[in-house]
């Protein structure tokens, strides 16, 4: 993410002054820090929405699973709740990888 590691200590210690209180060095922060990026309300609701899309997705395919295996069986059940988890695990890994290039392009982007 840095080019130079050195500098990422140093600023820590610019951006903040700290002052004696109580016994203890206490930070008196002055403006946000280099790193912070908060996020937007359209960023909270889109996740907030994936959250439930995941939930939901999951507890229909559990009860899908346990009505097939009270009227089909247990073998086809075991199989198939492994390829599910299986292409559930791959996606997963595969949109964690997509969303963690795009992040890092959109933090490039916010330094130069």
């Amino acid at each position: 993410m840095y080019e130079k590691h050195e500098e990422i200590s140093a600023m820590t210690f610019d951006q903040f002054t700290y002052t004696r209180a109580m016994g203890a060095f206490k930070p008196a922060f002055s403006g946000i820090p280099d790193d912070f990026y908060p996020l937007t309300g359209c960023e909270v609701f889109k996740y907030s929405l994936f959250v439930l899309g995941i939930i939901g997705g999951t507890l229909g395919i559990m009860i899908g699973f346990m009505f097939w295996i009270t009227v089909g069986g247990l073998d086809g059940y075991i199989v198939a709740w492994s390829v599910t988890s299986l292409v559930f695990v791959l996606t997963m890994i595969i949109l964690f990888y997509v969303a963690g290039r795009t992040r890092i392009k959109e933090e490039k982007k916010m330094i130069e």
